[in-house]
């Protein structure tokens, strides 16, 4: 049985369609980092100096992480960014993030339930031009996170950035978490 043109062109939609909502997660994903990675200090002169403390900073932190990048919606993501970002950026986020919400909640059933037939191949581009827009952005978004650690991440001090450090030796070099925790001086 031979597949129609019709078949073909409603499964490269579908496919760019899919592709364009994998743009979509990355977006959301970069917005998680970032909103991580450049939220205020809470406690800029707490210690960690011991393993106690130094676990419950890390589940309050996971709980934190996990709830970002597994459960907040891109809405509540762009409410905690900084507010220092490009002047273009945040009109261009929360342009996306709207359509974000169409894209997934109304977009294939405006798109294939309509009264008149789509021009699917027409449709095809503009959703793919869509996943662009995503990339692009969460591409700015990625690199805005890079920098946002390319040495002490703004939203550690630097007692907890020490403390971490020496966190992350110990544990390659296997010496004792007790160990790292303790102040050298």
């Amino acid at each position: 049985m031979a597949v129609s043109q019709a078949h073909k062109d409603a499964a490269a939609f579908l496919a760019a369609y899919g592709w364009t909502m994998w743009a979509v997660q990355r977006f959301e994903y970069c917005l998680a980092g970032l909103s991580i990675l450049r939220a205020p200090v809470k406690s800029p002169g707490r210690l960690i100096d011991t393993t106690q403390k130094a676990y419950s900073a890390l589940q309050k932190q996971f709980a934190v992480y996990h709830h970002r990048f597994e459960r907040a919606s891109a809405n509540e993501l762009r409410n905690l960014l900084p507010d220092d970002l490009p002047e273009l950026l945040r009109p261009e986020i929360d342009e996306l993030i709207e359509t974000r919400n169409d894209l997934a909640h109304r977009y294939l059933r405006r798109t294939l339930e309509g009264g008149e037939p789509a021009d699917l191949v027409k449709v095809r581009e503009d959703v793919k031009r869509l996943g662009e827009r995503f990339g692009k952005v969460g591409d700015e978004l990625r690199d805005l996170m890079e920098l946002a650690v390319a040495d002490r991440p703004p939203n550690v001090s630097e007692t907890q950035f020490v403390a971490l450090q020496r966190l992350g030796q110990a544990a390659a070099s296997g010496a004792a978490l007790n160990d790292a925790l303790r102040d050298s001086e």
